[in-house]
């Protein structure tokens, strides 16, 4: 047991490490003035906002369907491809590592859900009045699920079974729960926390002698690196990464080749360099996010001034 939980150690500081490392080139002093920026306005504008909220819009729903796609948290394990081999004879002896791994897993996406109920703790205030205790419920019920739902998707994914079946059950659940909760009562909320306890139970009755899947497992981890690493290599080069181009036939149109008269020094970077760009991996879609940001966050403060200045931020 101390040999596992060493192993955990080492590899949660490795984790650690890697996260520190990199931040320290994501959260940099251009990045950090964006980002108070887009809040600031984001909070202008929904400030306006509240002062009159359109009517007949069911927020209860969209914010439990929301709410509930936050609460879906990622299952890490910090497994690796050599574990299958060499942690293989040793699965009896990895419950620790296993509950280690939960719980790392379900502090470290838990500040989405919190993100998501700061943002709508005005909306439902003015909403429900009297019955603003049902907000603080469903914020007592976003602690519990998701730690609820990371030990039902490991038992759902020790018993072989597919991981988008089990978010699509979580997602169920929580959506049910939370709308229940803002609809009805705090009563009908716990009936999903009885749900999800009842499944855990079940499923832990039927994974008594079964094996971890390894290839499974090892899959899904190596999958939130490559997509950490992707999202990191939007800010500094990662090592890992090797840069791929995919052909977007809807760009062809922009991407004709010129005549045989422009192949020379003239007109060859310009070409390359548009191609390069409308088939790249990550400039492309760097461009394409924040253009979207841009519009949406222009278009819901509705103040030209403060429009303008972001917009020439954006496209700095």
């Amino acid at each position: 047991m101390n040999d596992v939980n060493t192993l955990y150690k080492v590899r949660q500081r490795e984790e650690v490490l890697e996260k520190m490392n990199y931040n320290k080139f994501i959260f940099n002093g251009h990045f950090l003035i964006f980002i108070t920026i887009m809040i600031g306005a984001f909070a202008l504008g929904y400030s306006n906002w509240l002062k009159d909220i359109p009517q007949n819009i069911n927020y209860r729903l969209i914010f439990s369907v929301i709410l509930s796609i936050c609460s879906i948290f990622p299952m890490r394990t910090f497994f690796r491809e050599a574990d299958k081999l060499y942690l293989l004879p040793f699965e009896k002896h990895l419950t620790l590592y296993i509950r280690k791994a939960l719980t790392y897993s379900y502090f470290n996406r838990l500040y989405l859900p919190v993100v998501i109920l700061v943002i709508g703790l005005p909306l439902f205030y003015q909403l429900m009045g009297g019955k603003f205790y049902l907000y603080i419920t469903v914020m007592v019920l976003s602690f519990i699920f998701p730690i609820l739902g990371l030990m039902m998707k490991w038992f759902w994914l020790k018993y072989g079974l597919e991981i988008c079946g089990i978010n699509v059950l979580l997602f169920i659940v929580y959506a049910s729960g939370y709308y229940t909760t803002l609809k009805v009562g705090a009563l009908s909320g716990l009936l999903s926390i009885v749900v999800l306890i009842a499944l855990i139970i079940l499923l832990e009755n039927i994974n008594r002698g079964t094996f971890y899947q390894w290839e499974t497992l090892i899959t899904i981890e190596h999958n939130h690196k490559m997509n950490y690493y992707k999202f990191v290599n939007m800010f500094t080069d990662v090592k890992v990464l090797n840069e791929r181009t995919v052909r977007r036939r809807y760009l062809d149109v922009f991407l004709k080749v010129p005549s045989p008269k422009k192949f020379n020094q003239n007109y060859m970077y310009k070409f390359l360099f548009v191609r390069s760009f409308a088939r790249g991996k990550d400039a492309f879609f760097i461009v394409l996010r924040l253009l979207i940001i841009g519009l949406v966050l222009i278009w819901w403060i509705d103040q030209p001034f403060i429009s303008a200045i972001l917009g020439a931020l954006i496209m700095y």
